[in-house]
């Protein structure tokens, strides 16, 4: 008698499969195997875009998909980084643009019930954190100053908008959702850090790891937030 999975289990080995193919890559920038991560990097949020996109529909759907494809370029162009500086810039602009489709898809679940003492509260903790990120780094950023500055704006602001969303209870399993936002904001703190003030032993490694689990936990907390309110 053959063995079926069904659908469901299909979509949740996916998840896994994508897991184990950060772990195994991960592995790779730990040992420095460059000839390896280099051409696996282009393959990493694929993966994510593929379980997403065989979810039957729920809230946000394209959208999502449309943040996981301009962070998929991103990690292509930066790839090519140490060649143009022109490369870099286009990598950052297209996570900037991530970021803003992100910001989007999070809006759609801000509701009036917020709180203001978490709006003051997270205001105050984003104020703290662009204050001692920037000033610390002021002066090693020379041209980059501008573009640093507003992707770090952005991201702060994602990252409000989450703190939001969360606060109101308006995601069912939106602590995922905050701790891969959380992620991102360390993975892109990292590699600022990392390129314009001071170089971190495996750098590559905390940056990468932040951030694959940053977009794996954004997704994951999304897509089963939405699931039970949309008809799969």
């Amino acid at each position: 008698m053959a063995f079926k999975l069904k659908p469901k289990t299909m979509k949740k080995n996916l998840l896994y499969l994508v897991l184990v193919f950060y772990i195994a890559y991960l592995s790779t920038v730990w040992f420095k195997i460059e000839e390896v991560n280099y051409y696996l990097k282009p393959l990493l949020i694929p993966g994510l875009i593929l379980y997403a996109a065989t979810r039957s529909y729920f809230s946000g759907k394209e959208i999502l998909i449309q943040a996981l494809i301009m962070s998929t370029l991103g990690d292509i162009l930066l790839l090519f980084s140490d060649m143009h500086e022109l490369f870099f810039i286009s990598g950052l602009i297209s996570f900037l643009i991530a970021h803003i489709i992100y910001i989007r898809m999070f809006l759609r679940k801000l509701n009036a019930g917020f709180s203001f003492t978490w709006v003051l509260s997270s205001l105050a903790f984003l104020g703290i954190y662009l204050y001692s990120f920037l000033s610390t780094m002021w002066d090693n950023l020379k041209e980059m100053k501008i573009p640093v500055t507003v992707y770090a704006f952005v991201i702060s602001a994602m990252l409000f908008v989450v703190i939001q969303i969360v606060a109101s209870k308006s995601l069912r399993k939106g602590e995922y959702v905050l701790l891969g936002a959380l992620l991102f904001v360390a993975s892109d703190s990292l590699l600022a850090w990392n390129m314009f003030y001071q170089e971190i032993a495996h750098g590559s490694f905390w940056v990468m790891s932040t951030y694959l689990f940053a977009q794996l936990l954004i997704v994951y907390g999304w897509v089963n937030s939405m699931k039970k309110r949309e008809s799969e």
